[in-house]
């Protein structure tokens, strides 16, 4: 293996497991909306698993309301590469919270997918205007 090869290796590394401990839930799905990893934070601050979290498709059980549903739809149908907002997710226990995220398109194994990022709108990190 060449110098190069290992140090791209170990960077892809570091980063997922910089993305497995950040503090922003942090959620990997694909065009279809169906979600495909995801973060520790991301499973506390749903209250789901990660087994359950899998079963699930973004803008379905945990969308708080019809325009979050809206929201998914849009984001896999625009060619954006970004897309932000505001959003109310459903989590398990039925609290509904007001959220704000960001998605990024990326690309995994060559095939499409989207890196999405969200936290609660009162306590945003930036503010995202829908």
């Amino acid at each position: 293996m060449s110098q190069t090869t290992a140090t791209r290796l170990l960077h892809q590394t570091l980063l997922g497991d910089a993305g497995e401990h950040a503090l922003v839930p942090v959620i990997v799905f694909d065009d279809d909306r169906q979600f495909v990893a995801m973060n520790e934070a991301y499973c506390r601050f749903t209250g789901y698993t990660r087994d359950e979290i899998l079963t699930l498709r973004g803008g379905d059980s945990l969308a708080g309301d019809q325009r979050t549903r809206d929201a998914f739809d849009r984001v896999v149908a625009d060619p954006a590469e970004t897309s932000a907002g505001r959003a109310r997710l459903r989590r398990k226990d039925g609290e509904v919270l007001d959220v704000a995220w960001l998605t990024v398109r990326a690309e995994i194994a060559g095939l499409p997918y989207f890196i999405g990022m969200l936290w609660r709108a009162d306590a945003a990190p930036f503010t995202v205007s829908a």
